[in-house]
């Protein structure tokens, strides 16, 4: 499978070594941070923006982080007017332990899905191997 992980951070780094593991083909994308050291969604948003071009029906699109409330309707909105077509996305946040990030990564135990029902869930096998 063909993925794009955006953020290279912690978090990133991490689900991007755990993917490229299994077989996935994984392209890293880094989003800056505010001066604050805050996240600052507009890469977030720009990010979603420039991966759209390359977005085809039934592709599910990802978000690894915690992100406010909002967010993920958000993105999935922006997507769909870009790409011209309902997008599938699922939001599995970051609860990455020190020490144990990759652990934390192949045996996530919260995937929260935005916006749909979860009937594109069980086509989500990113870390089959490891289930």
């Amino acid at each position: 499978m063909r993925i794009a992980v955006l953020g290279t951070g912690y978090v990133g780094l991490s689900t991007v070594v755990c993917l490229s593991e299994i077989g996935h083909h994984v392209m890293c994308i880094d989003i800056n941070k505010g001066e604050d050291g805050t996240v600052d969604l507009t890469y977030l948003k720009n990010a979603a923006i420039d991966i759209s071009i390359y977005l085809k029906k039934n592709t599910i699109v990802v978000i690894k982080s915690t992100v406010p409330v909002g967010t993920n309707v958000s993105i999935i909105n922006m997507l769909e007017i870009y790409c011209g077509f309902r997008v599938k996305l699922v939001s599995i946040p970051e609860f990455l332990r020190q020490g144990s990030a990759i652990q934390d990564a192949m045996f996530a135990d919260r995937i929260i899905q935005a916006k749909r029902g979860s009937e594109h869930l069980k086509n989500l096998n990113l870390f089959c191997p490891f289930s």
